[in-house]
């Protein structure tokens, strides 16, 4: 386990990290019971967490939210308090862009969840630095990241140990105060990583001839995850057709990517597209990039949960050359390279604004 220690130039943080991740196909769909397909890319949010004698645990996170702090002996308060907020969602009586008082509440809360796990640790003030080099609030699972590289931060710290499935149900029940009534599939593959088909919570590990994946930031949503999430749930009922029609699109898209048929791999993408336009969560602006992109022969969709309004619609998958090319495939650990206990693959080539 690493050490903090204090040396010449200050002491060492404890340093945890968990991937982005796309959704191939079926974002939304999966909060409804059917299918969707995931992957860790190689892009990642770091946490660095430090000690400190001030009794709060203080929480940068440059470009995404400003500098909070908390007293260490409120986050259970806190916690207990998010909870009853998130309740009241459940029983409609919270609309769920309510629950956090601040951005930085979650990782207070998933300090609490560390500590109510472990009651004698984190008795003393904390120090949280993040930073990510990929967009956060763009459907590429920053949220999930950020909470699962604290609880293995925290762990670090502590000398505890924490086990996969541990890490995600605490990264799951923290990740409800952003997203209300998560599929578990963010958490899931920032934990686990790799590729992953999963319905009504039951995730598969899927072996796929995947190329590298090039993705465009089209800007960050001006509706959070949860908006989108209970906007189309209201219009979109599960009982909904439109529901089998995405699940046989996955299915469709899978087999396509099994078999390297590229023809059929572009439609399963195009149609996709096409869904998630009938749910009204992509933005005109990202609909006239796609319709470009379908012009010259590829397809793209986005892969989180779009947006209600605004123009932007946050990550956006481009298919374009479907050769492979391995040298930009890398295998990373979510949480420490080092850690060979399971290597999950991890891919990526670039992200880059239309």
């Amino acid at each position: 386990m690493p050490t903090s220690h204090s040396n010449a130039v200050g002491p060492t943080p404890f340093i945890a990290r968990a991937p982005a991740k796309l959704i191939l196909s079926g974002e939304h769909a999966v909060v409804h019971g059917h299918p969707a397909i995931a992957v860790a890319v190689d892009a990642h949010l770091t946490a660095e967490i430090l000690p400190n004698a001030t009794g709060h645990i203080d929480a940068q996170f440059p470009g995404f939210f400003a500098p909070c702090t908390c007293p260490i002996d409120e986050i259970d308060d806190l916690k207990a308090r998010l909870d009853r907020r998130h309740a009241e969602f459940l029983q409609g009586s919270r609309a769920i862009d309510t629950l956090l008082d601040r951005p930085a509440d979650v990782a207070f809360y998933t300090c609490a969840l560390h500590r109510a796990a472990h009651p004698y640790s984190l008795t003393h003030g904390i120090d949280l630095r993040y930073h990510a080099d990929f967009p956060l609030g763009g459907g590429m699972g920053g949220s999930a990241a950020l909470i699962a590289a604290t609880l293995s931060g925290l762990a670090k710290m502590n000398g505890l140990a924490l086990s996969r499935r541990k890490h995600y149900e605490q990264t799951l029940q923290a990740e409800r105060l952003l997203h209300g009534r998560p599929s578990g599939i963010d958490p899931y593959v920032v934990v686990y990583g790799g590729c992953v088909r999963f319905q009504a919570g039951q995730p598969t590990a899927i072996n796929l001839a995947l190329p590298p994946l090039d993705w465009v930031y089209t800007g960050t949503p001006q509706a959070t995850t949860g908006e989108c999430v209970a906007s189309v749930a209201t219009r979109f009922p599960s009982t909904h057709t439109i529901w089998p029609e995405f699940a046989a699109t996955t299915c469709a898209l899978e087999t396509a990517l099994r078999s390297g048929d590229h023809t059929r791999v572009t439609a399963a993408i195009r149609r996709n597209h096409r869904l998630l336009v009938d749910l009204g969560i992509v933005p005109p602006r990202v609909q006239d990039v796609v319709a470009e992109v379908e012009q010259q022969g590829g397809a793209a969709k986005i892969c989180g949960a779009g947006s209600i309004r605004g123009d932007e619609g946050g990550a956006l998958w481009v298919w374009q050359d479907p050769a492979i090319d391995t040298r930009s495939q890398a295998h990373h650990h979510a949480d420490d390279e080092t850690d060979t206990r399971e290597q999950r693959a991890v891919y990526g080539r670039r992200g880059q604004r239309p």
